[in-house]
């Protein structure tokens, strides 16, 4: 309330919330684990997308804001980062629609492809883990078209809000 109840609430709001997190948490990977908490990313100031998502989704549900995780295939970031990845991301619920926002700031929202959505992270694990598992990175082959015919276009970074209509 401190941070954020002053505000109007709304989209802005939101945006500030977004903004705050991008702000104050440093992307790290390999720098947490599954039990890693919101409250830990405030704490340790590090993060991957989903401690990222995780403290955006608890700080808009602490302001009665709906919020929800939704995990995705990142196929629009820089080549140069590496190989498409998934990612995970927030979805807030502004004037009866849902929104995307990115609180790590690493993807462009246009180029994620939607896995799945639900409440956080354990409600949509990229995947579920049983046994002894020698883990290594996935191979995911996905390639951008653009067809000026059907108005198909590379993702475009932006900072706005994209409705998701789900």
């Amino acid at each position: 309330m401190r941070e954020f109840g002053f505000m109007t609430p709304g989209y802005f709001r939101v945006v500030a919330i977004r903004d705050w997190v991008r702000n104050h948490v440093r992307f790290l990977s390999r720098s947490t684990n599954e039990r890693t908490s919101a409250v830990d990313t405030v704490v340790e100031r590090t993060g991957v997308c989903r401690d990222f998502a995780h403290l955006m989704i608890a700080i808009c549900r602490a302001l009665s804001i709906p919020a929800r995780m939704t995990s995705s295939l990142d196929y629009g970031a820089n080549p140069a980062r590496g190989r498409p990845d998934f990612h995970a991301v927030v979805e807030v619920y502004l004037g009866g629609h849902w929104y995307l926002f990115d609180p790590s700031g690493v993807s462009i929202p246009t180029g994620l492809i939607r896995i799945g959505t639900g409440r956080d992270a354990a409600d949509i694990p990229f995947a579920a883990i049983f046994g002894k598992v020698v883990p290594e990175s996935p191979i995911v082959e996905i390639q951008a078209i653009t067809d000026s015919v059907a108005a198909i276009e590379m993702p475009l970074a932006t900072l706005k809000a994209i409705s998701t209509w789900a």
